[in-house]
């Protein structure tokens, strides 16, 4: 559900937003929920249904979830430094 809600709400900041999205906030967040929750569905259906049954898969995934998962925390604390410091100022120049 995260997924497609992120994927509904960067479409719309893609076509609604006017300034440059590299450095809008909401979209640095989506973007990384995108990229974690994908994964993370990927991860969960693999372990769930079993495609896994060697210790060498095993680890590789879960390296790569920890990779995926620094990423993206990364991610949001480029977002949080995005933030503007006054909200108020930026709402009235869109």
């Amino acid at each position: 559900m995260i997924v497609l809600l992120s994927i509904g709400s960067i479409n719309y900041l893609i076509i609604h937003v006017r300034e440059s999205l590299q450095q809008n906030p909401i979209f640095i967040f989506l973007t990384g929920f995108l990229i974690f929750y994908s994964y993370q569905l990927i991860y969960e259906a693999a372990y769930a249904f079993s495609l896994i049954d060697d210790n060498h898969s095993k680890i590789l995934l879960n390296r790569t979830f920890a990779l995926i998962n620094f990423a993206c925390n990364i991610l949001y604390g480029i977002a949080v430094c995005c933030i503007p410091a006054d909200p108020v100022r930026r709402w009235r120049r869109l």
